[in-house]
Order: structure tokens, then sequence, then C-alpha cells
């Protein structure tokens, strides 16, 4: 019966700076976003800038507030996803074993601490790698913060079906915008407020993740912020108005706010350069089948404007921005589609069986 309905879940996702709401529609050949929306978050004072450090619980309030601007929402089903500064990604090497017992192996390799989690396999091994350990990844969340989150929705009228981890969010994402790649496993950059994600992923599922820490977008907005004289928001919006310099000039040449604007965010570029590269030095060792043709840009970093252009000139690798293939924007999906790209994701959880 799932597998039948057109109309996906209502996705949520519920990052540091902003809130990002979609609902998509598939047809026999097209999926298409019917409604979304991108809600900054609302600050607990007057004033107040995000921040990056601690991860803010959301609100009823926040939730049914997002709905409403999205609009043409229908529904009650959602699945969500929190930023992964909120949860903790590791990595174990786990002996053969039936899942249950490999369950209780990442239960007692967490400790005594409250937590939900999931595991799953990495593909990724090196030819001289004999040995019979199982390699997974693992994230997990502290049972209070799901809990609290799950009681948030279900207050504002949503039935919470799933609560996703962020690297599964993303290689679904990335595999609904290349949906006939054939090849080599597909990777993604998920540039968010508060960090970095690298995905590279197979099938829809992650292989390998890593986080780019200290790298989010928000030294990009806090140096235009101060720079600039601009409220945090205003720093965003002139950020995807205007942004970078093309990084290959074609026909006309830059203005002068995008000029400074690449001057003031040199350093964390270069920075968010560097991390990127220090991963594919990383996947290198695993032979020239882990090396990406190309990698997705999404999230909020994959809405400054020509950034993956620039990122793509600093690292020598393609980069380009989350889109669904062939689709048609309704007029009422006012966001950059990199930035809807998770939300996205997690309606599509509806058609999965």
């Amino acid at each position: 019966m799932t597998q039948r309905r057109s109309k996906g879940w209502i996705g949520l996702d519920l990052g540091h700076r902003s809130i990002t709401i979609a609902q998509a529609q598939r047809s026999a050949r097209t999926v298409r976003i019917t409604a979304g929306c991108e809600m900054p978050r609302i600050a607990p004072t007057p004033g107040a800038a995000a921040s990056c450090e601690t991860y803010r619980d959301v609100s009823r309030h926040e939730v049914e507030t997002a709905r409403l601007l999205a609009g043409r929402i229908s529904g009650r089903a959602a699945a969500c996803v929190l930023p992964m500064s909120a949860t903790e990604l590791t990595h174990a090497s786990l002996p053969p074993g039936d899942p249950g017992e490999q369950h209780a192996m990442v239960a007692n390799e967490l400790g005594a601490r409250c937590q939900q989690f999931d595991f799953w396999p990495s593909d990724l091994r090196r030819e001289e790698d004999s040995s019979d350990l199982l390699d997974v990844n693992v994230i997990s969340v502290s049972e209070q913060l799901a809990a609290e989150v799950a009681q948030t929705l279900t207050a504002a009228r949503l039935d919470c079906r799933v609560l996703d981890g962020l690297p599964h969010a993303v290689a679904r994402a990335v595999e609904m915008a290349v949906p006939s790649h054939f090849g080599r496993p597909l990777a993604a950059l998920h540039l968010a407020y508060d960090g970095a994600l690298f995905v590279l992923s197979r099938d829809g599922s992650p292989v390998f993740t890593r986080q780019l820490r200290d790298v989010g977008t928000h030294r990009i907005v806090t140096r235009v912020s101060e720079s600039l004289a601009l409220s945090e928001e205003e720093a965003v919006h002139v950020l995807r108005e205007f942004g970078l310099p093309e990084a290959k000039p074609r026909h006309c040449e830059a203005g002068q706010l995008q000029e400074i604007i690449s001057e003031i965010a040199e350093g964390p570029l270069e920075e968010i350069a560097e991390e990127f590269q220090r991963t594919l030095s990383y996947l290198s060792t695993f032979g020239a089948e882990a090396a990406p043709d190309s990698v997705c840009l999404l999230g909020d970093g994959a809405a400054i404007r020509n950034l993956a252009s620039h990122l793509t000139t600093k690292t020598d690798v393609s980069m380009w921005n989350w889109s669904l293939p062939d689709a048609q924007w309704p007029d009422t999906v006012h966001c950059a589609p990199p930035v809807l790209a998770v939300a996205v994701a997690l309606s599509s959880l509806a058609w999965e069986p």
C-alpha cells in the first residue's frame, strides 16, 4: 500500500539556523516538490544569533509556523532529521554474528549512555584487507532528545514515522538527483550551518561518511555579517542573492559586492577545501573505485551563489548543486532546491517498502 502512494510524507530538516519542510509527489516518470520552504529558527531572545555549539530543541510553534509557510502540505505522516552536531557518528569493527548479536555489540561499544542508534556496513575495503571483521558506521542520538522531538511533532499534530540519520537522507537525496547512475559510488557534500558531512553512497545507502568539523557556513555568514554590518539573516540573503563572482568569468565582470564577499569568505572556503581534500586523500587508499567522478553539493552552503564552482576550482573535483531531474518548481516553493534536498529525501520515505 505504501508503494502506491503518490504523495510523500512531510519531510522536516530540523537544523540549527533554520527548519526546512517539503512534501514531494511522484508520478510514473518524475518526482516533483508540491510544497516546501525554509524558515529561520526563532531566536530565544530578540537579536540573538544562532549558535552551532549547542543544538536548541525545536518548538511546537516553529514546526507549526514552518508547515503554515510551506503552503499546500497535506496529511500528518512525517519524517525528520537532526543536524549531525546533535548526533554522534562513529565507526566500529564487528566479528561475524547475527543481527541481534551485532546490535548488542554496538550497544556495548556505546557504553551506559541512553542512546538510540543505528548501524550499517561500510562496503569500502582495501584489497589487502583479509580480516573477517565487519566495518560498520554507527549514528546515535540521546533517547531524551529523540523523545522530545517526537513529542514536539505530536503536539504540532504530526505523526512522526521516522527519525532518520542525516547520512541516509543525503544518500537518498543524491540518488533522487541521479536516478539512472551506474558505476562508481555517488558522492555528496552536505554543507550546513553548523558543519559539513561527506557521504559516499551506493544504491541510495551510505558506504562511507565523514564529518568535516568546524567548516560550516556559519563561518562565512558570521564574517560577512560582521564585515558589512548586517544581521545574520541579511548576510544569508546577500550570500544567496549576490554570492561569489564566477570562478571562471565568461561574459561580464564581477560586481564590486561579489569581489568584497569573495575576499571576506576566502579563509572559510580554503578550510572547506582543505578538509575535503583530506577526505579524498583517505578515500584514495581504497583504490580508484572509491574516487568520485563528481560531488553533489546540497544544504545551506549550496544556496550560496557560485560556491560550487569556487570549490571545484579549489579542489579540482567537479561540484554541482542538487536538484531533481526535469523538475518544475511550483510558485509556492520559494527556496533554493539544494536547501530542500534532505527534506525531499525524507518525504520520499513514504514510498519505501
